[in-house]
């Protein structure tokens, strides 16, 4: 508590009594502050959803091309390494491939390309007659193949030259 002398009468005034008129010396929110900022990260939160979800199913079907291609590499590099022909088999309906066991193949087994952590919801082989590639000992395969993946409006193809040139992952 502060005394002044003013004139001829005295004042006495309290420390906060003069902070409510200095709005900058307020603090705090009030209510409605909470509910617009709350409402207004809402509305921007829900325009970015569809864009996210777009981007991620982007990537899941790069990512998805990216290791067919890794794995066709795999079975390719077999092929030519022990003299022999090497195959992988596609699966449209299960959306899934599977490199046959081999004795030095490591990766051995189905992949499935509707699981974690892709979640495709396509897989096309033209020409459809094919659901297996060889590879022969010149890593060369039986036949130019393009594998389409898709995971809603994403889509990748995969070409396999019969030349044994490098596959290429390309949009439709």
């Amino acid at each position: 508590m502060r005394s002044v002398c003013v004139g001829s009468r005295l004042q006495v005034s309290t420390p906060n009594q003069h902070s409510f008129n200095k709005p900058w010396l307020r603090s705090g929110l009030t209510l409605l502050d909470v509910v617009i900022a709350v409402l207004i990260l809402g509305i921007m939160s829900m325009a970015a959803v569809p864009r996210y979800t777009g981007l991620l199913h982007q990537y899941r079907v790069e990512a998805a091309a990216e290791r067919l291609v890794a794995d066709l590499q795999l079975v390719r590099n077999n092929a030519y390494a022990c003299s022999e022909t090497r195959s992988v088999l596609f699966n449209p309906s299960q959306v899934s491939y599977q490199i046959p066991s081999s004795t030095t193949v490591a990766r051995d087994g189905v992949v499935d390309l509707s699981a974690a952590p892709y979640y495709l919801t396509g897989l096309t082989v033209v020409p459809s007659e094919i659901t297996q590639v060889d590879f022969d000992a010149f890593g060369h395969a039986s036949g130019s193949v393009a594998v389409w993946l898709e995971l809603g409006q994403n889509k990748r193809v995969v070409t396999i030259p019969s030349n044994g040139a490098a596959f290429e992952i390309s949009t439709e």
